[in-house]
């Protein structure tokens, strides 16, 4: 998807552990063209609540500042002190990114993970997802790429919504069986065909959770899980669910 977009939104998307986060952590600019990924947090657990990622002029002063980072130059030289400059800013950044662009193919992906947190547990004033450009205000060689549990949220621009909705949205699902069974083979666990089933069904086929299933089951003596029938039942002691994340 990202090889084919020139510029523009795509969204990934998923339930709560289903490996959204961990898949937007790992791009890297080891991609099929020229890329610079910059990263942006639309929610961090145990951050201070009192600087609110959700809120618009947060986000402005942060993506500016990393843009900035990556040694994109503004015409604005002053440092922006209300809304205004900073859309002023962020803009003329904008511009340097289409520049580039166009001189030698170099893409820039801004990621932004986490926005169904926004009007679920930050609630800000003004969220930046109202703010987002519209596809129409961004330079060839930009792309915004979204990760949440959902796009059919309430600040998110419709424009926005509708041109996700050509294409650009990628679902990420849960594990069958059979995907269960490959992802512990790939860890290097050869079990029998009732654990694989019980390990399934505690954790719905969810990436995150397998991760610490596989991790747990290591930690145990090999006979401690593997000697019977009766003893291969998977239970609290062998997954402890109370560490699911409640996203990803």
């Amino acid at each position: 998807k990202l090889n084919s977009l020139e510029k523009g939104y795509l969204a990934l998307v998923g339930a709560p552990g289903t490996g959204k986060s961990t898949l937007l952590s790992e791009l890297n600019s080891n991609l099929e063209f020229k890329s610079r990924i910059i990263r942006y947090y639309a929610f961090v657990p145990d951050s201070n609540r009192m600087l609110l990622r959700g809120e618009m002029n947060n986000f402005l002063f942060d993506l500016i500042k990393l843009l900035e980072l990556e040694g994109f130059v503004s015409s604005i030289i002053s440092e922006p002190d209300n809304t205004t400059q900073l859309f002023e800013k962020l803009n003329s950044l904008f511009e340097q990114i289409g520049i580039e662009y166009s001189k030698n193919g170099k893409k820039t992906i801004i990621v932004i993970d986490g926005l169904d947190h926004i009007e679920r547990e930050e609630k800000p004033a003004r969220s930046f997802l109202s703010i987002l450009p519209t596809l129409d205000k961004l330079p060839n060689g930009l792309i915004f790429l979204l990760g949440s549990q959902k796009i059919e949220l309430n600040d998110l621009n419709y424009n926005i919504k509708k041109s996700l909705k050509d294409g650009r949205i990628i679902n990420i699902n849960p594990f069958n069986l059979s995907e269960v069974s490959k992802f512990l083979k790939h860890n290097d666990l050869n079990l029998n065909h009732e654990i694989i089933s019980e390990i399934t069904r505690v954790s719905e086929g969810h990436p995150t959770l397998l991760g610490i299933i596989v991790k747990n089951i290591r930690e145990k003596p090999k006979n401690d899980i593997l000697k019977d029938r009766k003893s291969t039942r998977l239970n609290s002691s062998h997954i402890p669910l109370s560490r699911m994340p409640s996203s990803a």
